[in-house]
């Protein structure tokens, strides 16, 4: 149809429109071709024609559909689970278009079920095919039904491609689809692109297993972190594979806003108000550090670098320390990369500084870092301390007493040492032993030790003044028995005894006949112990005062006393003189 005038062609119809010719239209239209349009026709009807005819021989197991109107052309392959591939016949298909010496590529528009790289399979098959029709001759590489015979060989190539071809870190296994990879040893994910790590970190820690990349728009440079295959270890683990564990320790040492001018007590009182019993509490005014790279000597840069406060806190038990180890900021920050993937590369260096700055702080107070408190070995990869001989507890912390205190005391397990019972001692080998009494034998310490009293408040078993010199009972105690020589001549003669003076208030002639008294007002009375083995008098007396015992010379007591003496209680007994009031019964050492 024309314009009016007849100079320009309106609208142009075409009946019946059996292939697409809208474009033919448009373009003749912009023109004003109409020899043109009539020709382009022409060749389009002639490309259909024989388009639908090849469209007909196609194989039934194509299922091809296509439309007369349409360029496109969807048929199912045997490639994989029956592929459906959707591919675009260009419209002067099978010949060259005008002014082309070859006929133009098919291009494939989709394939449905490529599991991986789809956009770029599609892309590589057309490109494919557009460079097997570059090389083709007339023959139009042998037709449609060779043509899509060539597609399911490439769609099969791609249909079985792995996701990412496993990042040459595996095998991809095509006998099943979609196609699997088989990773090689140290590596996972469905495109072996993961990092494995050792033992997977044995589910203690979070592995650096993925590489991620970051793109810089600007400066078009790309960062890549990450996909070291580290471990990244939870508290306390630690190790290549997180299968070692430190051993419990019974201290925690703090540097973190210790004010030491708050005192002993205070940090003490700090811990205790947890729940935490504590053994010793030890402060330091400066923590060691030495002053700034090109600070002044004694300056206040280089002086406030080290003025800084620091807790050195000894537990009773290793339970007790452990858990302020996990509640105390210090320890439970200082690592701060532990259970995070993306930082494992940090963890093995975050987590030397702790135990090296722990080494520093420790050297303040004198104390090395040492497992298991020095007293066994630590087994890594239980985490348990084999305890050496005497000790015991999870850090090794607390101490057999020797001897389990010989049964004559109780052990203080964080001391090793004994608390003994009355007339027993602490001994480092023996446990409790005891006391020196010195008394002459064993008898008479067997009765020193019995403290049994009747209603009356007398002694079942008396001790006897024989006893305390060192003879048998009712012997004579002569010169070698004696515990002082004679002050003139050197020599030991016969022992004599010497009792506090309240002794003469109770003395009656009923019962000292058989002993010779001398009695002056304020002085001591002098006592015969004949019935003990004592029958003369000597210079050198026992004194029975219930003061330290020390000797005496003339009998005056000079400042030279028998360390370890103590009292020991005597009452009634044979060969001394008796006490009549049991609030104050006669003492002798």
């Amino acid at each position: 149809r024309l314009a009016p005038g007849g100079l320009r062609v309106a609208e142009a119809v075409l009946d019946p429109p059996d292939f697409p010719h809208v474009d033919l239209v448009s373009t003749a239209l912009q023109s004003q071709d109409l020899l043109g349009l009539v020709e382009a026709v022409s060749r389009r009807a002639a490309s259909y024609a024989k388009r639908w005819e090849a469209f007909a021989a196609l194989p039934a197991r194509y299922e091809p559909l296509w439309q007369p109107s349409s360029s496109s052309l969807r048929i199912i392959t045997d490639v994989a689970t029956n592929l459906t591939v959707s591919v675009d016949i260009p419209h002067d298909w099978p010949w060259p278009a005008a002014g082309a010496l070859k006929p133009a590529p098919i291009r494939v528009l989709a394939a449905d079920g490529i599991p991986y790289h789809r956009r770029e399979g599609l892309a590589a098959m057309s490109a494919e095919l557009a460079a097997d029709a570059a090389k083709s001759g007339g023959d139009n590489q042998g037709g449609l039904t060779a043509q899509l015979a060539a597609l399911e060989t490439k769609l099969f190539v791609y249909a079985h491609r792995c996701r990412n071809d496993c990042e040459g870190n595996g095998v991809c296994d095509t006998g099943v689809f979609p196609p699997v990879c088989r990773c090689h040893v140290g590596y996972s994910n469905d495109d072996c692109s993961w990092v494995g790590c050792p033992n997977d970190c044995l589910g203690r820690g979070a592995c650096d297993k993925m590489q991620i990349c970051r793109h810089d728009g600007e400066t078009g440079e790309t960062s890549c972190v990450g996909g070291t295959g580290k471990c990244s270890c939870q508290a306390p683990y630690f190790g290549a594979d997180c299968s070692l564990r430190p051993c419990d320790k019974n201290y925690i040492v703090n540097e973190r806003n210790v004010d030491v001018t708050l005192g002993v007590e205070h940090f003490r009182s700090l811990y205790e108000s947890m729940g935490w019993t504590l053994a010793t509490v030890r402060l330091s005014a400066t923590n060691g550090d030495p002053p700034p790279k090109g600070s002044i000597p004694g300056d206040q840069f280089s002086v406030a670098a080290s003025e800084k406060g620091v807790a050195f806190i000894v537990f009773a038990s290793s339970e007790h320390a452990m858990a302020a180890r996990a509640a105390d900021p210090y320890y439970r920050d200082a690592v701060p990369s532990r259970g995070i993937a993306e930082r494992a590369r940090f963890f093995p260096d975050e987590l030397r500084a702790l135990e090296q700055r722990e080494r520093h702080l420790l050297a303040l107070f004198g104390k090395a870092q040492a497992e298991c408190s020095g007293h066994g070995a630590c087994d890594y990869g239980a985490g348990e301390c084999f305890c050496a001989a005497r000790f015991f507890g999870a850090a090794c912390e607390y101490t057999y007493c020797a001897r389990d205190c010989a049964g004559h005391g109780r052990c203080d397990f964080v001391t090793g040492e004994c608390a003994c019972e009355r007339n027993y001692v602490s001994d480092q080998f023996a446990g409790c032993t005891l006391r020196r009494l010195f008394l002459a034998s064993t008898t008479c310490e067997d009765a020193a030790m019995d403290r049994r009293v009747d209603a009356g408040g007398r002694r079942l078993l008396p001790l006897h003044l024989s006893c305390m010199m060192g003879v048998p009972l009712g012997a004579n105690a002569f010169s070698g028995h004696c515990p002082e020589a004679n002050a003139l001549t050197g020599d030991r003669g016969d022992c004599y005894t010497t009792f506090p003076a309240y002794v003469s208030e109770l003395a009656n002639a009923a019962a000292v006949t058989a002993a010779a008294v001398t009695a002056q007002p304020g002085q001591p009375i002098q006592v015969c112990a004949d019935c003990s083995g004592f029958a003369a008098r000597n210079i050198s007396q026992l004194h029975l005062y219930v003061e330290e015992p020390c000797r005496s010379v003339f009998g005056n007591r000079i400042v030279e006393c028998v360390e370890g003496r103590t009292n020991s209680d005597v009452v009634r007994g044979l060969g001394m003189l008796p006490s009549g009031d049991p609030a104050r019964p006669t003492q002798i050492t």
